[in-house]
């Protein structure tokens, strides 16, 4: 929503409107009320009237000026690169998400990134299953990292081998 915000109100274009962020951002934001941790509706109604208190589009061209000494006098060499608009505003409008944002995590980060956690291993664990089933054998290492590689990124740095041990747990049929 910040950069959404950033390119309504300093361009050079935005993708959507303030307006019609919640259509926009439709996919994640119902992810988000799946996993129990909804925005709050009411972000997105002061969302629209925070849009009309921007300013109006004001033309903005990014130029540059250079003059030269020659024997026959000055001359000036001017370049203007690229055309953009610009909203007064976006202070508000960020103030207001950065509020929305907060409360958000205050009330459902720590829930949100537990169920991201286990929903990636419990996803790698699944896959290991799959392989399993179809192979008859664990996977090799290299098999291993084609759909295990993700969640280790994300999760335990880089390291296969923490979520190998989510592995050998779920092949024996342990309990994390």
């Amino acid at each position: 929503m910040g950069l959404t915000a950033w390119f309504v109100c300093e361009g050079p274009y935005s993708r959507t409107t303030l307006g019609r962020a919640d259509r926009y951002y439709s996919k994640p934001l119902a992810a988000l009320r799946a996993a129990g941790c909804p925005v709050d509706t009411t972000f997105f109604r002061e969302l629209r009237a925070a849009e009309q208190m921007l300013g109006p589009e004001e033309d903005v061209t990014d130029s540059t000026s250079n003059t030269v000494e020659t024997p026959y006098g000055q001359v000036a060499f001017t370049s203007s690169m690229g055309r953009r608009t610009r909203r007064k505003g976006f202070e508000g409008v960020r103030d207001l998400i950065t509020r929305y944002r907060r409360a958000w995590a205050d009330q459902h980060l720590e829930a949100y990134l537990q169920h991201r956690w286990r929903s990636e291993l419990e996803n790698v664990a699944h896959q290991l299953h799959r392989h399993v089933a179809a192979k008859g054998k664990p996977p090799t290492l290299i098999q291993f990292s084609r759909f295990a590689t993700e969640a280790a990124n994300h999760w335990t740095g880089g390291g296969l081998g923490r979520v190998r041990n989510v592995r050998e747990a779920r092949v024996v049929g342990r309990r994390l």
